[in-house]
């Protein structure tokens, strides 16, 4: 008797797991399904608007840097319900993007850190 119900309890465990993964697989799809939609509908070769910069003042708030047309530069702030236009920028006025390096850094580099930070503090 005992162990008819502890199976039972076993096999409704594994059921309720296998869908948890089926759902959580599915969220995954569906995320990577939608930001290749989006990043797609924004990345539009023929349009004359880009994003060259954006700055997180804090939540909801943030300036941008937009490139419209072929070199017209414009400076504008979003908050959570208004755009503001700033100013206009020449290309001179901006920093060369070639010029800026960003550290390419990995997983196994920032987990190489960690252990490193965790091995000079028990020390």
């Amino acid at each position: 008797m005992i162990l008819s119900s502890l199976g039972g309890s076993i096999y409704q465990f594994v059921v309720v797991l296998v869908i948890f993964i089926g759902v959580l697989f599915l969220t995954a799809f569906a995320t990577k399904w939608i930001a290749n939609y989006m990043h797609n509908q924004n990345s539009n070769p023929y349009s004359n608007f880009e994003v060259i910069d954006t700055y997180n003042m804090g939540p909801n708030h943030r300036l941008m840097i937009l490139k419209v047309g072929k070199n017209k530069y414009y400076t504008i702030a979003l908050g959570k319900e208004t755009v503001t236009f700033i100013g206009e920028l020449t290309e001179e006025e901006l920093k060369d993007r070639s010029e800026i390096q960003t550290p390419s850094r990995n997983f196994n580099d920032i987990l190489n850190k960690f252990h490193l930070d965790k091995q000079a503090q028990s020390k």
